[in-house]
């Protein structure tokens, strides 16, 4: 116990703990040219001590660590203060060698730490970000309040560690952390064998990870390459394996600097999944969002795919925010009870197409296929789309409710059936079917409505519905035909459900020579009708049904 060590000339052996305590209180330096304990002073301690402590967890200083050349650091080397650690100069340890840092100031530094096993103790924030250039071969961290970063240029292990500072010594079974982000280099591996335990959020970035099977983060776990180029691969015997042993609040796989593609086979994520890359995603094998498949998913990327009829997805809500157009393969995505699709992130100036036929979509068009609507999207009830240009509608059928909103307008340019009990039809917002109520016109469609010539638009199902809120006019050319079957429609109030609403808030419905806006149905149904003017040209018919109960209402 002293101030000043001069260990420099001696010579010492021994297979105990070898302790250097300061006498006055204060912080002291390690390392470098210390006159409390010196680099050379410390190679003087390499004689195989079972620990050689510096300094005492009650202390109130700062312990600041200066350079520790090769070959000069002991075996075990504890490092303890009260107060605040920083690395101001390289530390030199050796593949074998265990360095042991407390403190509950938190800790800094401007120089790296290349050692074996490195084992944190305390509280605060350890950045052990302040350079990219550290070499650490294994981590533990006992620091359940704390915050721990991390940046390693070479491969890692998260591992137990024995914690010498104590009696009898324990192993510290991995990371434990409020909070924990860890960043390896370029092609490096984290290999996740004992806990990484945290009550908030952890990052963890590797090009290489097995996350094994003692994952438990508190909130959101984020994972990403350290080359934002590579491909993610994740269940498929490459790059990151064990994911579906971990446990997390939600997870998050890459983000917005991720470019390369994301593969996903046979996994299982136990909670609310967000996959983000400017690449596409591809899905193989059975996979599920939630344990029983009734957890949300978010879809960030250019595709996404399930290319064979034996791949599939499990999910409650689906949001796809997919810039290339949704054309998603020959799987299923299966939507639990309840559950919603939801399309988002349209490009900017791009025209929405809506086609099982990529030629019928330009270059720099957004294409949504009949086939994703109907046949790999299963159990979803409805689907939504919205964009800043166009939606254009080619020959198809669709088997599920529709809402669409083009701010420039929604143009049928070939035969549209909409199938199914409870079928809706929405261009722009759905209105009210309430003729008390005013239909303001809020999310509506900026330009129009069209149906072009010779061409129709069918629904057919038990209370089928057709709701049009648009600004401009509502178009239907030559021979062109809108058709609501809405066979049993329910009985509300009155006795009457009001199954076709058509507004142009700033325009006209217009029925040029011999088109037809016609119900077809036994029951009572009411039309309405909201524009400046009704234009029914030769031949036109604006017919509400063959019932006597039913109206139109302009």
């Amino acid at each position: 116990v002293a101030d000043s060590v001069g260990l420099d000339n001696g010579s010492f052996t021994g297979t105990g703990t070898f302790r250097v305590q300061k006498k006055t209180a204060g912080g002291f330096t390690v390392g470098g040219a210390s006159t409390f304990v010196s680099d050379a002073g410390l190679g003087k301690l390499t004689g195989g001590f079972y620990n050689v402590e510096i300094g005492a967890k009650d202390y109130v200083g700062t312990a600041t660590i200066n350079t520790i050349s090769t070959g000069k650091l002991p075996a075990y080397t504890s490092i303890l203060t009260k107060g605040a650690l920083s690395v101001t100069g390289t530390v030199n340890g050796g593949a074998t060698d265990t360095l042991v840092l407390h403190g509950e100031g938190g800790l800094t530094q401007t120089a790296p730490i290349k050692v074996g096993n490195l084992l944190l103790l305390g509280k605060g924030t350890v950045a052990l970000d302040g350079v990219a250039n550290n070499e650490i071969g294994n981590i533990a961290a006992d620091m359940s309040t704390g915050v721990l970063k991390l940046k390693n240029q070479t491969d890692m292990k998260v591992d137990k560690i024995q914690d010498r500072t104590v009696t009898p010594a324990a192993d510290v079974d991995g990371i434990a952390a409020k909070s924990t982000e860890i960043h390896l280099g370029i092609g490096k591996k984290l290999d996740v064998r004992s806990n990484i335990k945290t009550t908030d959020d952890a990052k963890l970035e590797a090009d290489k990870m097995d996350l094994g099977s003692k994952v438990d983060i508190g909130k959101q776990l984020t994972l990403e390459k350290a080359d934002k180029n590579s491909a993610v691969n994740i269940g498929t015997g490459g790059d990151w394996d064990g994911l579906n042993n971990s446990k997390y609040e939600k997870i998050k796989i890459g983000g917005n600097g991720q470019s390369g593609n994301i593969n996903i086979a046979g996994t299982t994520f136990k909670n609310p999944s967000d996959i983000e890359t400017t690449g596409n995603v591809k899905l193989t094998g059975t996979n599920k969002a939630g344990a029983d498949g009734k957890s949300d998913m978010t879809i960030t990327a250019n595709t996404a795919e399930l290319p064979t009829n034996a791949d599939s997805l499990a999910v409650k809500n689906l949001t796809l925010n997919l810039s290339g157009g949704i054309d998603l393969g020959n799987g299923k995505v299966h939507g639990a009870e309840g559950g919603n699709i939801k399309v988002g992130n349209v490009p900017t100036g791009k025209d929405i197409v809506i086609s099982d036929n990529a030629s019928d979509a330009a270059a720099g068009d957004f294409r949504i296929s009949y086939r994703t609507i109907n046949d790999t999207l299963d159990g979803f009830k409805g689907f939504d789309v919205a964009g800043d240009q166009h939606v254009y509608f080619y020959g198809g059928a669709v088997k599920k409710s529709l809402i669409v909103a083009g701010k420039e307008g929604v143009v049928v340019k070939d035969n549209v059936s909409i199938t199914g009990d409870g079928t809706k039809f929405v261009v722009g917002t759905e209105l009210s079917t309430n003729p008390g109520v005013a239909r303001a016109a809020t999310n509506i469609t900026n330009g129009g409505f069209t149906v072009e010539s010779g061409k129709s638009v069918t629904l057919d199902g038990k209370n089928a519905k057709l709701s049009i809120n648009v600004d401009q006019d509502v178009t239907l050319e030559n021979n062109a035909h809108i058709f609501v079957k809405g066979r049993d429609s329910l009985v509300k109030g009155d006795g009457i459900d009001t199954n076709v609403v058509v507004a142009s808030h700033n325009g006209n419905l217009v029925l040029n020579n011999s088109a037809t806006l016609e119900v077809v149905s036994g029951k009572p149904v009411h039309v309405d009708v909201n524009a400046n003017k009704v234009k029914l040209d030769a031949g036109a018919q604006l017919n509400s049904g063959n019932d006597t109960d039913g109206a139109l209402r302009v």
